[in-house]
């Protein structure tokens, strides 16, 4: 089942309070089920960047397809959940998770996280600012 990435916007005036997700880290060419690695390398050969969920028995992968960045923390709040995002400054440029050439690195990793049925937003942690 493929999970459609929303963007969030506005405010919520009800509970705010979050929780950090748990989360694993699988390589994408042998800890990933075969479904999922075939649509995030779909997204790939599309050049199709940005945050990509994949929901599949009971979990949830997400694949980060944004140069030199990775995720880094997942809370969840009442309404949605946010996807924390990071400079990568031990990948040399051109060698992170996305090069911009539609080529799968040989060091890609998805992160794994028990299914959520809620909206995912994306957040740049060093400016707090949303990735549209």
């Amino acid at each position: 089942m493929v999970t459609v990435l929303s963007v969030l916007f506005g405010c919520s005036s009800g509970d705010n309070s979050s929780q950090i997700i748990s989360q694993n880290l699988v390589h994408l060419s042998n800890g990933t089920p075969k479904e999922a690695r075939e649509y995030f390398e779909s997204k790939i050969k599309q050049g199709d960047g940005g945050l990509h969920s994949f929901d599949f028995e009971g979990k949830t992968y997400l694949m980060l397809l944004e140069q030199n960045r990775m995720i880094s923390t997942i809370k969840e709040f009442p309404d949605h959940v946010s996807v924390g995002t990071t400079f990568n400054p031990a990948s040399p440029e051109g060698e992170g998770t996305y090069n911009g050439e539609n080529e799968i690195q040989h060091i890609l990793y998805i992160t794994v996280i028990d299914e959520i049925n809620k909206p995912l937003g994306i957040f740049r942690e060093e400016n707090s600012e949303k990735v549209e």
